[in-house]
C-alpha cells in the first residue's frame, strides 16, 4: 500500500498516528524506566506496567496488557511496550525497564514482521550477555554459505552455536555445538534439523576458515559451491 499523503486517524486517534523514528521510540521508552520517570509519577508508571488483565482464551490468548502498554516474556527477561499498524505501516517498541534496554522497529510494508524482529534482537542482546568467546571458541566463529543457505557459527562466555542467518528470529532454533577437535565440531541438540552427533568440519588458512562442511554440506565465506552446477542447484530446490 503506496501512502503519500496525510491519512486522518479519525476514532483511532488515541491509539495510533505518531510520526516518529525508531530513536524517538527508544527516547520515549526512556522516560517510562524504573527509577527514571519523566512522564509519569513512581505510582501510576508501576500500575501502567503491572498486569493488569490477562487474555485467557481465543487469538491472544496468553496475552498480558497494562495501562496502555502490554507485556511479553523472553528467557527471563520481562518486556513492556506496544505494537500496532496503520496506513500501510507496523511498528513495535518493547523495552526492560529495569535494564534501561529499549528495542523500537518500524516497517514500511504490512506484514513487516515487527514484533518477531524486536524479540529477536532481545535474543542477540541475551545471547552476547553471557560474554564473549573464549580463545578455543573464537577460531570457530565464522559466517558461511551456499546457495541454498548461510550460517552463522557464533560463540559466547559458555558455548558456541550454529544460526541459520536466513530466518527473522535465528536465536529461536539455534544449533548447540560441542568441540572435537582443533578443526571439527559436532551437533549436540538433542533432535536438531541435522541431527545430534552431525560433524562440521573446517578447512583452515592459517587462523581464517577457507570452508566448512556442514553435516556433508560444503559451506564458503563467499557462498560459492564448488561442484554445484545450475542442473543440481535446481534439482535440491525441487526437493526441497
Amino acid at each position: 500500500m503506496l501512502v503519500d499523503h496525510h491519512v486522518s486517524t479519525s476514532a483511532l486517534a488515541p491509539a495510533t498516528g505518531i510520526h516518529a523514528t525508531a530513536a524517538d521510540m527508544c527516547r520515549f521508552a526512556g522516560a517510562h524506566y524504573v527509577g527514571f520517570p519523566t512522564l509519569l509519577s513512581p505510582e501510576l508508571l508501576k500500575e501502567a506496567q503491572r498486569t493488569q488483565w490477562s487474555i485467557t482464551a481465543g487469538f491472544d490468548r496468553g496475552a498480558e496488557m497494562g495501562l496502555g502498554f502490554d507485556m511479553m516474556t523472553l528467557g527471563g527477561r520481562r518486556l513492556v511496550g506496544h505494537s500496532g499498524s496503520f496506513g500501510g505501516h507496523q511498528s513495535a517498541t518493547y523495552f526492560d525497564p529495569h535494564d534501561s534496554l529499549a528495542v523500537s522497529v518500524l516497517g514500511n510494508w504490512r506484514q513487516t514482521p515487527v514484533t518477531t524482529i524486536v524479540s529477536s534482537i532481545f535474543q542477540a542482546i541475551q545471547h552476547f550477555d553471557e560474554g564473549t568467546a573464549a580463545d578455543d571458541l573464537r577460531r570457530f566463529e565464522t559466517t558461511m554459505s551456499n546457495p541454498l543457505a548461510t550460517v552463522v557459527i557464533v560463540g559466547n562466555g559458555r558455548r558456541i552455536v550454529a544460526l541459520n542467518a536466513d530466518e527473522w528470529e535465528p536465536f529461536a532454533a539455534l544449533e548447540e555445538l560441542e568441540i572435537v577437535d582443533g578443526s571439527t565440531l559436532r551437533v549436540c541438540t538433542p533432535g536438531s534439523l541435522f541431527g545430534e552427533g552431525e560433524i562440521i568440519r573446517y578447512e583452515f588458512d592459517g587462523p581464517t576458515a577457507r570452508s566448512i562442511s556442514y553435516a556433508g554440506i560444503t559451506m564458503r565465506p563467499d557462498g560459492a559451491a564448488e561442484g554445484t552446477t545450475d542442473d543440481a542447484l535446481k534439482a535440491q530446490q525441487a526437493v526441497a
